[in-house]
């Protein structure tokens, strides 16, 4: 997995930030690989320590960001894993890019990458819309996640997406379950769908428990039936585990 898109993507996408003194919102920098025949999970364990090696080494600006792999567990996924990156904003992400391209170290790492898998990219704007209280105790563990890829429906757009989130929103605060929910949305991506979400549950037993609660409840079908009128979305199941954290 290179982290590099392409050089000329990053001053294409950053320039019109750059002249102005605001900055985005959080971006998140998404990897979905196949392993390269004979390659393995072990493999990627070795490679991706050695990655966050790197970028460390390299220092200023690379390191600059937060990682997790995501495994699938359960649903239909045609890759073995996904990366998933997070940086504070697009100027962060660019300064990133900038500190590791080019370098002796970062080709080292990039060639390792190449050796271990295939993979498609994208960036998208990264959001949460809902922060559950004291949740999560311990970001560095391993999480089960529930995935949502969605188009919308006919006729549809976006802010008829968040208009009917806020009753959403509103029934997760009410039964206050203990799980934490992020919108994204394409900024440079081949997908053809329009936006996500994934909701992070502490563990298998609390996705249990708390879809449990969420699918009983009777105010839920209404709910879901309003998110349904205008989306269209399929989900899946993952293991996420932190694959790269900067030192403090």
């Amino acid at each position: 997995m290179k982290k590099l898109i392409a050089v000329l993507l990053v001053g294409a996408v950053l320039t019109p930030f750059q002249a102005s003194a605001a900055d985005t919102g959080m971006i998140n920098e998404v990897f979905v690989c196949t392993f390269n025949e004979g390659k393995d999970w072990d493999d990627f364990l070795e490679v991706s320590a050695f990655y966050g090696e790197t970028v460390k080494k390299i220092g200023g600006a690379a390191d600059d960001f937060f990682a997790y792999a995501w495994r699938p567990f359960r649903g239909s996924v045609e890759f073995d894993y996904l990366w998933s990156g997070y940086y504070e904003n697009l100027r962060v992400l660019g300064d990133s890019w900038q500190a590791y391209i080019g370098t002796e170290e970062g080709r080292a790492a990039d060639a390792r990458w190449e050796e271990l898998e295939t993979c498609r990219s994208a960036l998208l704007n990264f959001e949460q819309i809902y922060d559950a209280p004291d949740f999560p105790a311990d970001d560095t563990a391993t999480t089960m996640l529930e995935s949502f890829r969605c188009t919308l429906q006919p006729g549809k757009s976006l802010a008829d997406v968040r208009t009917a989130l806020e009753p959403w929103k509103a029934h997760a605060a009410a039964l206050d379950l203990p799980f934490d929910v992020y919108m994204r949305t394409p900024l440079v991506s081949g997908s053809d769908r329009d936006h996500g979400y994934f909701v992070v549950h502490e563990n298998a037993a609390a996705y249990g428990a708390n879809m449990s609660a969420w699918l009983t409840h009777p105010d839920t079908a209404g709910i879901d039936a309003m998110l349904d009128e205008v989306q269209d979305c399929k989900n899946a199941l993952w293991l996420s585990e932190p694959a790269f954290q900067p030192d403090d």
